[in-house]
């Protein structure tokens, strides 16, 4: 797609980060709540291991990208945003691998 849009870069790296931090509880045998907010679903990551504490602030920024697709107007995104989304998806995709030999 060109020119690259980068709202929409962003919401499918928030969906990819929504669907790790997911795979992670369905694998340690907990039903994910149907929502899109990553904050909330990493606290729930955390109780089975606290060190996902680290991916706070990039679960913060992914979850506004969620949102983003269904109100293009309130947010501008410019490409370095799209890049750090992608930054942060990667993490959290590296973070769940490093704890999970399975992933």
């Amino acid at each position: 797609m060109y020119p690259v849009s980068y709202a929409i870069m962003c919401f499918h790296c928030q969906q990819a980060a929504e669907k790790y931090l997911k795979w992670f509880l369905v694998y340690h045998d907990i039903d994910p709540p149907k929502i899109h907010d990553l904050a909330e679903l990493k606290k729930l990551c955390e109780i089975i291991h606290p060190q996902f504490s680290v991916l706070s602030e990039k679960c913060s920024i992914l979850t506004g990208y969620a949102v983003q697709s269904r109100y293009p107007t309130e947010m501008h995104v410019e490409k370095h945003d799209m890049d750090k989304a992608i930054e942060y998806a990667k993490e959290i995709r590296e973070f769940i691998g490093s704890l999970c030999p399975d992933f």
